[in-house]
């Protein structure tokens, strides 16, 4: 019989190789949310932290409109050079969110850019 010494030995080996991540590409989906990286964009779990250049969009939901842009969540931190953006507003607990055509609504989102499509509790992009 293995003594107890081989037998703890080889249980650690095969929950450390369990416990390694799965090599895959950089587009992660991770949780109830996400986890959402593409080139230098990230976005990430519960609440989310949005950088392109100088903006930051940081918070529990929100509603931002680019161009006449709106901000409207619980919390939310949007800087862009540090100021409010021309007719920026701030208000609401949901989010809704439009680039031309492209529109995020509700509790997470419903996102289209082209025909790519990221619509529920998860997505797949």
């Amino acid at each position: 019989m293995h003594t107890p010494k081989v037998i703890l030995s080889l249980c650690l080996a095969i929950g450390m190789a369990a416990a390694l991540p799965a090599v895959g590409s950089t587009n992660e989906l991770d949780g109830d949310l996400y986890n959402y990286k593409r080139g230098t964009s990230e976005l990430d779990g519960d609440l989310y932290n949005y950088k392109r250049d100088k903006a930051e969009l940081d918070g529990d939901l929100y509603n931002y409109k680019r161009s006449n842009a709106e901000l409207d969540g619980d919390l939310y931190n949007y800087k862009r050079g540090g100021y409010k953006r021309d007719n920026a507003e701030l208000d609401g607990d949901l989010y809704n969110y439009k680039r031309s055509k492209a529109e995020l609504d509700g509790d997470l989102y419903n996102y289209k850019r082209g025909t790519a499509d990221l619509d529920g509790d998860l997505y797949n992009y």
